[in-house]
């Protein structure tokens, strides 16, 4: 049985999950706010203790936007509002269903109040929300811009499923669905996991159906990691008018065009890169610059540290052998095609590398192709990840046979390095830096961690979020006795008695190698199970926040933990003598 609240008055209804709040209505400038006239069918009262209400009618009020003959004379249609798109990408028509996933919840915000500020000031709209506050949301809009009303809605996560199954016809009992409006759902991806594909079809068709009658627009943010369903979904490109993917990954944000639909025309399997600009986002514009447009005369030149190729000789009358890396840079900065090859001979110097190969990508452009190749054993993922991100073409591991890095360097010829740059090297070298702590924290700070590290993600790195349970019969503070977190960045919490532990820059293949060397004891003798957590998205924050039933665990796992694991005595060397029983010979 769901919750239907207007103001103080609360209805009950069958089957309907989500709770509405009054629209907002803009009113003269310091006159108490007035509200939609509009009323849910007559029901019993309600007095259940679970109706929360989200914000006090004085907090929604608007004020008149007085003289604005220019928001006045916009056509009555709808856009995602990103600039510097053609309006056949970002138009949605009359009727249709649009479907975007998201894969990090921040940024779905960011495009849900985008799309509400260029809503026409007459457009009926509603939004209905399951996991983001819809208040915030309302709240995060400026004065100047968005429609006239805006009818708000709650859906609690544990009746996604229901509210889902039920949603055509419980908008229509709640009056929800203007002509001509706009209905914006923000979901949570785990909503629709439990869906098959012939299920997932139906649904769509159900809605379109729905929105078809009601002249209704729908669009749909999906926010979670969403391949799973996303590869449902581009099937139903006859159910759907549009299908679109916004993500982050290669240093950049990405917005993946599966088609589009609307009364302008029609779009498909286009990919374009995002910027934030102030509270959305917009297109980047830039010339994709192709191999056969570059006009150059050294795409065939190979310039090369000696200690890349060691004593072998050069293949060639092209290649160019300098005694060391700062030579190297100096002839390289007038190259626009060439082969750069630099050797990778101290671990402690990577930053630095790095930084010099993204100057000389900025300074070179695209066509330029800079190899790496690592001389001693010690690159880890997090150095090799912000090499390329720095604009390095190739990073060849230690021990790869000169005949297999010749075979590299022919495989890179004629190829343009297509990653994002980023303008500043120093944000890009603070964004794949760990943060200065590790070991076991307090599920507060643990949550903290997690959000200031995912806040400044661009897809360059691979975490790994995990869920421990210890077997039964063993506590808790036995199995942190076991784990030692010696990297930076590799932190742990404790809460209910399960173990979440967090490690930075581990890829999925390094999972076992990292768990063998953080555990004493095979983990899977201390833990009955290892379940990967997508996002921060799937942690309970009110287990997290509230601390006061976790640290009592902490603290008993601190005392169970030998002294060495607080502070161990520096080694002291002490004299020892060995008798032999028989002669060496």
């Amino acid at each position: 049985m769901g919750i239907f609240t207007n103001g103080n008055i609360c209805h009950v209804y069958q089957d309907f999950v989500p709770t509405l709040l009054p629209p907002l209505r803009r009113t003269a400038a310091n006159a108490s706010p007035s509200y939609g006239s509009r009323q849910p069918p007559p029901a019993s009262p309600c007095t259940s203790a679970a109706v929360t209400a989200l914000s006090s009618a004085g907090s929604m009020q608007r004020c008149a936007r007085l003289g604005d003959s220019s928001r006045e004379a916009r056509l009555n249609r709808v856009t995602l509002a990103i600039p510097s798109f053609r309006e056949c990408q970002t138009r949605l028509r009359q009727g249709g269903l649009y479907w975007l996933t998201i894969d990090r919840e921040d940024d779905a915000r960011r495009l849900i109040r985008q799309v509400l500020a260029g809503l026409p000031e007459q457009m009926p709209a509603s939004l209905l929300c399951c996991g983001i506050e819809p208040q915030e949301l309302a709240d995060g809009l400026d004065k100047q811009t968005g429609p006239d009303e805006l009818a708000l809605f709650d859906v609690s996560r544990s009746r996604l499923r229901e509210t889902l199954d039920h949603l055509p016809s419980e908008l229509t009992r709640a009056g929800i669905g203007a002509a001509g409006g706009l209905l914006l759902l923000a979901l949570p991806i785990e909503g629709w996991l439990d869906y098959d594909s012939r299920q997932l079809h139906a649904w769509c068709r159900w809605m379109r159906d729905w929105l078809a009658r009601r002249r209704c627009t729908l669009l749909l943010v999906c926010h979670g990691e969403a391949s799973q369903v996303y590869r449902e979904l581009a099937s139903a490109n006859e159910l759907l008018s549009g299908l679109a993917r916004l993500y982050r990954g290669e240093g950049a944000i990405r917005y993946l065009l599966d088609f589009w639909h609307s009364e302008v025309g029609v779009c498909a399997e286009q990919a374009f890169e995002l910027v934030v600009d102030g509270e959305g986002f917009r297109r980047v514009t830039k010339a994709q610059v192709q191999p056969q447009d570059v006009v150059v005369d050294d795409d065939d030149l190979v310039l090369a540290q000696r200690e890349v190729l060691g004593s072998a000789s050069a293949s060639s009358g092209r290649w160019q052998f300098f005694a060391s890396r700062a030579e190297l840079l100096q002839r390289a900065v007038g190259a626009r095609a060439a082969s750069v090859l630099m050797a990778i001979d101290d671990i402690g110097e990577v930053d630095e590398i790095a930084q010099q190969v993204h100057r000389l990508r900025q300074r070179s452009g695209n066509a330029l192709k800079i190899v790496l190749r690592e001389m001693v054993p010690g690159v880890r993922y997090r150095d090799e990840r912000l090499l390329l991100s720095s604009g390095a073409t190739l990073v060849v591991p230690h021990g790869m046979p000169l005949p297999g890095f010749l075979s590299l360097l022919e495989s890179v010829q004629g190829q343009i390095w297509r990653r994002a740059l980023a303008t500043d090297f120093d944000s890009l070298l603070d964004r794949l830096r760990p943060p200065q702590l590790r070991g076991l924290l307090a599920p507060r700070d643990f949550l903290a961690a997690l959000e200031m590290i995912h806040a400044g993600e661009f897809g360059e790195l691979v975490h790994q979020l995990l869920r421990l349970r210890p077997h039964p019969g063993l506590r808790i503070a036995q199995c942190l006795s076991q784990i030692r977190l010696r990297r930076f960045g590799d932190i742990a919490c404790v809460v209910d008695g399960v173990l979440y532990l967090f490690l930075f820059a581990c890829r999925d293949d390094g999972l076992e190698p990292a768990m063998a060397n953080i555990c004493r004891l095979p983990w899977r003798e201390l833990f009955e199970g290892c379940e990967r957590l997508d996002s921060i998205a799937t942690l309970r924050r009110d287990a997290f926040v509230d601390t006061a039933a976790t640290m009592a665990a902490v603290a008993e796992a601190d005392e169970a933990m030998e002294p060495a694991a607080v502070g161990r005595a520096p080694l002291q060397l002490r004299p020892a003598t060995l008798h032999l029983a028989e002669r060496c010979t």
